[in-house]
C-alpha cells in the first residue's frame, strides 16, 4: 500500500498492517461476497447442452436484494466466506502484479474452499474446513485445490496493478483538491486513503470481472458440483479460453460480467477499508518508531 516513502518500517509491520487490514476489509464484506459468487456462477441456458431442470432453478438469483433475501431466509445470516491474504506492500504496477500473483498462487486453495463454502445451502457438502479439505483431496486430489488457478494467476497480475495505480493517481488528484474542501472534511484523517482505495478497488474490478467470473465457474467443479444450492451446475473445460467460449456461447458476452454490481459494491469498501487500516495501522507503527 502507497504510504511516506521517507519511512521505513520493518517487514513485520509492514505485514502486520497488511494483514489487520486484510482480515477488516475481508470481515466487512463478506455478505456481498456471497452473494456475488452466487450471481457469478449460476447460469441461464440457451443450449440443450446447459439446460437446467427448470426455469425457475435457472434465475435462482434474480438480483442483489433478492439474492440477500433468499439466502437468509434458507440459511441465515451467517457467511461461509473466508478470509484470505492480499498483496499489500507493493508501490508501483509492477510490484503490485508480481505481489498479487505469488499471494494469490500461495492462497489459492484457501479462495477455492471460500467459494464452495459461499455455494452450501441447507444441504451441506462440506461441514467444516479440515472436512472440506480432506473430502475434496480424497475425491478430486491435489488438482482439486487449484481448479481455476490460471485465470485467478491472469486475473491478479493486471487486476493489483491497476488498483495500486489508480490509488496512487486518486490521492494525488485528492492531494490537490483537499485545500479547496471544507474545512470539516480537510481535517478527516485518512479520508484521502479512504476514497482512494474505493474508487482503485472498483476500478481494478471492472476491469477484470470476466476472469473473475470464469474462476468462479472452474472452482465449482468436480464430482460435487451439483450438490450446491444453485443445483445443476454444467461441466465446464479446464482451459480458461475455452470456458470463455462456452459460456458465451450459450450465455452470451454479457454472462463474463455476471455478479458486476455486488462486486463492485464488494470492491468499493473491501479496498477502502484495506487502504484506510493499511495506512493507519503504518502510522502507528512509525509513531511507536519515533518515539
Amino acid at each position: 500500500m502507497p504510504s511516506d516513502p521517507q519511512v521505513t518500517l520493518p517487514g513485520w509491520q509492514n505485514a502486520a498492517s497488511g494483514a489487520v487490514a486484510g482480515l477488516i476489509s475481508r470481515f466487512v464484506i463478506a455478505p456481498l461476497d456471497v452473494v456475488k459468487i452466487r450471481l457469478q456462477t449460476q447460469k441461464i441456458t440457451l443450449g440443450h447442452a446447459l439446460r437446467l431442470t427448470s426455469e425457475a432453478d435457472s434465475k435462482r438469483y434474480r438480483s442483489i436484494v433478492q439474492a440477500f433475501r433468499l439466502i437468509i431466509k434458507e440459511e441465515g445470516l451467517k457467511s461461509h466466506a473466508l478470509p484470505h491474504e492480499i498483496p499489500n506492500s507493493a508501490q508501483t504496477f509492477l510490484a503490485g502484479a508480481s505481489a498479487g500473483c505469488i499471494a494469490t498462487i500461495t492462497t489459492y486453495p484457501f479462495d477455492l474452499l471460500r467459494t464452495r463454502f459461499a455455494l452450501q445451502g441447507r444441504d451441506r457438502v462440506y461441514t467444516g474446513i479440515f472436512q472440506a479439505v480432506s473430502h475434496i483431496a480424497r475425491r478430486e486430489g491435489l488438482p482439486g485445490f487449484y481448479r481455476g488457478a490460471a485465470p485467478a494467476v491472469v486475473q491478479i497480475m493486471p487486476q493489483m496493478g491497476i488498483m495500486f495505480e489508480a490509488h496512487a493517481a486518486c490521492k494525488h488528484a485528492l492531494g490537490r483538491l483537499k485545500p479547496h474542501l471544507p474545512e470539516r472534511l480537510r481535517g478527516l484523517d485518512g479520508l484521502e486513503e479512504f476514497i482512494s482505495g474505493g474508487i482503485a478497488g472498483v476500478t481494478a474490478k471492472c476491469a477484470v470481472m470476466p476472469f473473475d467470473v470464469v474462476r468462479k465457474r472452474l472452482q465449482v467443479q468436480g464430482p460435487d458440483r451439483n450438490s450446491y444450492a444453485l443445483g445443476s451446475i454444467p461441466r465446464y473445460n479446464p482451459s480458461f479460453t475455452r470456458c470463455v467460449a462456452q459460456i458465451v456461447r450459450h450465455e452470451g458476452v454479457l454472462a463474463l460480467y455476471k455478479g458486476v454490481v455486488p462486486g463492485v459494491l464488494k470492491a468499493a469498501p473491501s479496498s477502502a477499508v484495506t487502504f484506510f487500516v493499511y495506512g493507519e495501522c503504518r502510522k502507528y507503527f512509525e509513531r511507536r518508531q519515533g518515539s
